[in-house]
Formats: structure tokens, C-alpha cells, sequence
């Protein structure tokens, strides 16, 4: 069996999936609970997304185990690598991305 892939959000999902509205903590916070190690998150073409799964351990108040963050970012930049060389590949063949 294998394990499903982690689903990811991003930071104003976060929000909309784990607060109500009239208690919705400002993207700066969130930015800085991310700035802080207290919420993992990975930076993709200038975007930030979070775990789900680490969505829901945060707002449990569980602490996220730092080889599963390492593992998450490792797996983020092998697909960053595969996404740059697939653009390159295009550019060489004359499409404009």
C-alpha cells in the first residue's frame, strides 16, 4: 500500500478551512507563525502553501516532527527542480513561458 500524497493549502485557505470568519487571524500572523517554525510551510513559484495535515496538528496544539518538515521540503524541491527542468525543456523548443 502506498502512502496517499499531502495535500496542500494555501496560507488564505488556512485560514478560511480552519477559522470562522469573524475569528480569522491576519495573514500576518499567519506569515509570522510560518517565519517563527511554528506552522511548516514551503514556498512554490512565489506562493506559500501549507500541509494540511500540518494545518490540522497545529491547530490541535501538536508539535510537527522536524523530519517530517525536512522530508515535506525535500520533496518540494525535487518537484521545483523537475518544474525548472520541464521549462527549460519548453524554452529550448521555442515556447515562451
Amino acid at each position: 500500500m502506498t502512502n496517499p500524497r499531502p495535500q496542500y493549502m494555501t496560507i488564505d485557505a488556512f485560514r478560511r478551512d480552519f477559522f470562522a470568519p469573524g475569528s480569522r487571524p491576519p495573514r500576518a500572523s499567519v506569515r509570522n507563525w510560518i517565519d517563527e517554525g511554528k506552522l511548516p510551510a514551503i514556498k512554490l513559484d512565489g506562493r506559500v502553501y501549507v500541509r494540511q495535515d500540518h494545518a490540522e496538528a497545529f491547530i490541535a496544539g501538536a508539535r510537527i516532527e522536524d523530519h517530517a518538515i525536512e522530508r515535506a521540503k525535500e520533496s518540494m524541491r525535487a518537484w521545483n527542480e523537475r518544474q525548472e527542468a520541464a521549462k527549460r525543456t519548453l524554452r529550448k523548443f521555442g515556447f515562451k513561458i
